[in-house]
């Protein structure tokens, strides 16, 4: 793309860095499955909350594809500057959640984040009218294309990220964590549901009747439940994540143990800037036949063409 600076710059950086919260920062997969798939585990009268959510992370894994929509908000606060923003999407999974794609428009999101955060009449007139985002996922690799108006040089290209070249083992990983990571994404976390869990009632979600459940999720109990291989670099993760507090959740679950709805806030600490992220995320069309394609190779580019320009 053109090198412009200040705002213009922001743009596409905060783009790289939503897109990786959205396939790898949050949660820890999905997964998938049909509707009318023969789901081994049954969910009876007689368990408990904490053992309903269990066996929705197990339940997760015989998903194999299907579709989600989620909305994320976010609430920023770096020292006397405050903001918040939200941006809606939506997109399919397939392979378990190996492969994915995501749409999302972030135009709105952008210009009310710069503007809240002090950004004057010329921040904003740097910013595209519109923006959307699209983002696929195969296994470590993720690719991002912005579509914008006014249209900008480079906007026809598809930017890499590998995270296997950046050092991060994401073959331990059964599924990519995050929105696009499929059901497995979001069942996994409850394992950590802690004693405080009830249920609150029941609901039909796309024609489907859910059990409604409520509690946190503690961090710590969600990697006593991980491979043992993988629990001390996920604890290093957490250290870093300046995430340590117990998630609020509530999670809708159907009768076959199969994760439907889920909601999460995390609130994230790091020093000066202080973060809270609410996520809304539903799975359907479990089942359906979604092909995921990497995009051309003529049309892929280094995400350090983003990140790297010029200040």
């Amino acid at each position: 793309m053109a090198k412009r600076t200040g705002t213009a710059r922001f743009w596409r950086v905060g783009g790289v860095a939503v897109a990786a919260v959205l396939t790898l920062g949050l949660g820890a997969g999905c997964a998938s499955g049909s509707d009318d798939a023969q789901i081994q585990i049954e969910v009876n009268d007689d368990a408990s909350p904490t053992e309903v959510l269990a066996k929705a992370a197990e339940s997760a894994a015989t998903v194999r594809s299907g579709r989600m929509r989620g909305t994320v908000e976010y609430d920023f606060q770096f020292g006397d500057q405050a903001g918040a923003a939200s941006m809606e999407m939506e997109g399919a999974f397939a392979d378990g959640g190996r492969r994915s794609e995501i749409t999302a428009d972030m135009g709105a999101y952008l210009r009310s984040l710069v503007g809240q955060m002090g950004g004057r009449g010329s921040d904003l007139a740097d910013l595209p009218t519109s923006m959307v985002m699209r983002v696929v996922q195969d296994g470590s690799r993720m690719y991002m294309k912005f579509d914008v108006e006014p249209a900008e040089d480079g906007t026809q290209y598809w930017y890499l990220v590998d995270y296997d070249e950046m050092g991060l083992d994401t073959s331990a990983m059964e599924t990519p964590a995050g929105l696009g990571g499929g059901v497995t994404s979001y069942a996994e976390t409850l394992r950590g549901a802690g004693a405080d869990v009830v249920e609150t009632g029941t609901e039909t979600i796309d024609g489907v009747r859910v059990t409604r459940f409520e509690g946190t999720i503690d961090p710590e109990a969600a990697i006593e439940q991980a491979d043992p291989e993988s629990r001390a670099e996920l604890r290093a993760m957490l250290r870093e994540s300046g995430m340590s507090d117990p998630v609020p959740f509530r999670a809708w679950v159907d009768s076959d143990g199969v994760l439907r709805r889920m909601e999460m806030t995390m609130a994230v600490d790091a020093g000066p800037v202080k973060i809270r992220v609410a996520t809304t995320i539903e799975y359907y069309d479990l089942g359906a036949d979604v092909t995921v394609t990497e995009p051309p190779a003529d049309l892929v580019r280094d995400a350090a063409e983003l990140t790297g320009l010029g200040a």
